[in-house]
């Protein structure tokens, strides 16, 4: 009976995720050249999205092509906007120029017309008032998140498989905001199973940011990655590439609003699939199986013991405390970061309670 109990959890355990589309794309980084071709290019990119569902997918084999499904969402890995709060709503100069909140309207009911999951990059960090935009738009997200404490890090399942936005990297320094910290508490507590499939995307890629993300910070990082089934790390990078880091997959997407980069991403029968779109066009695949293999240790544990599953955090969760957090980061932004001491700094160790977001007003 006990035998027949086991084999049941494992079955259910061990479903195959419901087939679905995802899209990945980075640095639409408007304000960029904005008044020649920046503009015009995140348009061109945001068009070719929309107009997927009427393309018909790369055929590798004899069998019909098939169409791209509805993707249900996009993930945007960083850098944003130049920074200035103009650039986020819009502006007049000459001509009306687009801002990032009406090109990638939360909701996906504006230009794009799917929902954006977006995180922050190596410009947007440094500006307070865009940090804020973006608490307020994780508080507005349909998807049930696990928001961090201070409403910039999230993750949230799709169909069986957990999403994990660390917007700049997974670090400890002021900049990361306590990425590391929320990536270790989201996979200790909120994974429906030990093996549930995780896709992470963050900003900066894993080669050849050592300058800015040191060694030490990757190692941090996973450790806590480690022994779980991490199916994909997306980053941005200069052109769009695989590789391996410590075993794991790591695809960077180059810049969309040069040649109109990004990835087609599809889940479907235990696989992941990822078609590369570059200027219009199909250019290239990866595909891997990411359906874990049951050990016969992991088969005991799994009898021995029961998953335990936490509650997904409501949008609004603490939302007062992130505005009390808001303004003592303001305040500490004032001083000009007095009270931080200098080997703090030098070694870039993150202290509870100095993320530092700045309360400003939306505009």
């Amino acid at each position: 009976m006990k035998k027949s109990l086991c084999c049941l959890l494992l079955t259910l355990l061990h479903t195959t995720a419901s087939a679905f589309t995802f899209l990945v794309a980075s640095d639409p980084l408007i304000g960029d050249n904005q008044q020649t071709n920046c503009e015009a290019a995140n348009k061109a990119t945001l068009t070719d999205m929309n107009d997927l569902t009427d393309i018909e997918l790369p055929c590798l084999s004899e069998e019909p092509p098939e169409k791209v499904e509805k993707p249900k969402g996009l993930l945007l890995c960083g850098n944003l906007t130049t920074g200035s709060a103009l650039n986020w709503t819009g502006y007049w100069f000459r001509r009306w120029h687009t801002g990032f909140d009406h090109l990638f309207k939360v909701d996906g009911r504006n230009m794009l017309r799917y929902p954006v999951y977006e995180g922050y990059g190596e410009v947007d960090h440094q500006h307070p008032k865009i940090l804020y935009n973006l608490l307020l738009r994780n508080r507005l997200r349909e998807s049930p998140l696990y928001l961090s404490e201070n409403g910039l890090h999230y993750s949230w399942n799709w169909e069986g498989i957990h999403f994990v936005n660390l917007n700049l990297y997974p670090g400890r320094k002021e900049s990361c905001r306590g990425s590391l910290d929320f990536l270790r508490d989201d996979l200790s507590r909120n994974l429906e199973r030990a093996d549930q499939p995780i896709i992470i995307y963050h900003y900066y890629p894993y080669k050849n940011s050592d300058s800015k993300w040191s060694k030490r910070e990757k190692e941090a990082a996973f450790k806590i990655m480690k022994g779980k089934n991490i199916i994909a790390i997306f980053a941005t990078g200069t052109e769009n590439k695989k590789h391996r880091w410590n075993g794991l997959d790591i695809y960077n997407v180059a810049t969309m609003r040069k040649e109109m980069n990004y990835f087609v991403c599809h889940i479907k029968d235990d696989e992941l699939i990822i078609d590369r779109r570059k200027n219009g066009q199909w250019d290239g695949r990866w595909q891997k199986s990411y359906q874990p293999h049951v050990s016969g240790e992991e088969h005991a544990s799994i009898c021995r013991s029961s998953i335990k599953r936490s509650a997904p955090t409501t949008n609004a969760r603490g939302s007062a405390s992130q505005s009390e957090h808001l303004e003592k980061m303001d305040q500490s932004r004032s001083t000009n970061n007095r009270c931080r001491s200098s080997s703090h700094r030098n070694r870039g160790e993150h202290r509870p309670g100095q993320r530092r977001l700045l309360h400003r007003s939306h505009s």
